[in-house]
């Protein structure tokens, strides 16, 4: 998918990560001053634009107004070379109704000259894989996968600690065909305090003084996640 407009869902149970990879990429989009949107399409929780200004939200939370103003905006940002960064909710039914909605969605974005990215957030439940599942039991087939196994769910973490979803048959098929690759996602040990302060990780990691009430980091939450940051763009570099 190198060079084109990429169009990533990032999709998952709660409490998988999902949110933290977004914030991620959406704080290294900008700090590369890319060309992109972030969307919030989490009708559960539509949290994420008190972490990053400007993000768009949709009209209602109902699955046919979600599906109608994501696609409307994909469709309209792939001409102009804009990058779009899409958050579902946990268990979420949007994007399978925008799946049933526009079943040749992935179709028209690739002629467009788009790719459609799906970041798959897992813990360590075989139940993990069901939001992806289900949306590729519906004919969904994105132009490139990431699972992305979240250490922060592993208590210790052990190379049996994912064994469950790696023997998964579903996941055996998408790694096995090389249409997915897996990703091991490191633990913030500061994430609490990050997220109530309500700052982009970059801004976070310099000390920037929150809009809440709560003091800057302290000087060792700053290294704790500088350290973070330099492992996840590590993690994220073969894939761009």
């Amino acid at each position: 998918v190198s060079g084109k407009t990429k169009i990533i869902f990032f999709i998952g149970r709660g409490r998988t990560g999902k949110s933290t990879n977004i914030r991620y990429h959406i704080a290294q989009l900008a700090r590369k001053q890319k060309n992109f949107i972030a969307l919030d399409a989490d009708k559960t929780n539509p949290v994420l634009g008190q972490y990053i200004g400007g993000v768009g939200m949709p009209p209602s939370y109902e699955d046919e107004a979600i599906a109608s103003w994501l696609s409307e905006t994909i469709l309209s940002a792939i001409p102009h070379g804009i990058h779009v960064l899409v958050d579902f909710g946990g268990g979420d039914t949007s994007l399978a109704y925008v799946v049933r909605f526009l079943p040749h969605i992935v179709g028209s974005i690739e002629q467009m000259g788009g790719a459609v990215v799906t970041c798959c957030a897992l813990g360590t439940s075989v139940d993990d894989l069901s939001p992806f599942a289900n949306l590729y039991n519906l004919g969904f087939r994105p132009t490139a996968t990431a699972f992305l196994f979240n250490e922060a769910a592993a208590p210790t973490l052990h190379p049996s600690s994912f064994a469950d979803i790696q023997a998964h048959s579903f996941y055996r098929r998408l790694t096995d065909e090389h249409a997915a690759v897996s990703l091991l996602i490191p633990a913030l040990k500061v994430a609490q305090a990050v997220e109530a302060r309500r700052l982009n990780f970059f801004d976070a990691k310099e000390g920037a003084q929150p809009d809440t009430q709560a003091p800057p980091l302290r000087l060792f939450e700053q290294l704790i996640l500088g350290g973070w940051l330099a492992n996840m763009e590590q993690v994220y570099q073969p894939v761009g």
